[in-house]
C-alpha cells in the first residue's frame, strides 16, 4: 500500500461514532481519527476535547466490536505521542 503524498480524505463519521459511543463522547471536538492495527486486531484511536476543554482519548477494537477499558500502558503512549 502507498502512502497519501497529495490530496485529502473528507469521511463522515457523526453518525458512526455517536452509534459506537453514544453519550461519552458528545460534543467532543474530534481532533484525531486513526486506523491501525494493535496485537493483529483493527483499532481505532480518537482522540480530541470534550466539555470545558478537557482532552479525550478512546480506544475501539473491530474485531471485539467494543471499547477497549483499561487501555494497555503501551497502547496508551503511542496515542499521547499524537
Amino acid at each position: 500500500m502507498l502512502p497519501i503524498e497529495k490530496g485529502y480524505l473528507r469521511i463522515d463519521v457523526d453518525e458512526w461514532l455517536d452509534f459506537l459511543f453514544g453519550s461519552l463522547i458528545d460534543d467532543m471536538d474530534l481532533q484525531r481519527l486513526v486506523f491501525f492495527t494493535y496485537r493483529g486486531d483493527w483499532t481505532c484511536l480518537l482522540d480530541g476535547t470534550g466539555h470545558g476543554g478537557r482532552h479525550l482519548r478512546a480506544y475501539f477494537n473491530f474485531r471485539r466490536n467494543r471499547i477497549m477499558f483499561p487501555v494497555p500502558d503501551e497502547l496508551d503512549k503511542v496515542g499521547a505521542r499524537f
